[in-house]
């Protein structure tokens, strides 16, 4: 039910919206920049210049 609100209000796809809900808080690993306003993130595309 969260998630279906999490994809209406953000404009999330259902993948991303799951993905949000389902990490319960936590930071995610993600190349995907729809993440940035909403939890920490992970950038997969520089994780490798870290």
């Amino acid at each position: 039910m969260y998630a279906t609100t999490v994809i209406e209000d953000h404009g999330f796809t259902p993948l991303v919206g799951f993905h949000l809900v389902e990490s319960n808080g936590d930071g995610i690993g993600s190349s995907d920049d729809a993440y940035a306003d909403v939890t920490s993130r992970l950038d997969l595309k520089t994780a490798d210049d870290e």
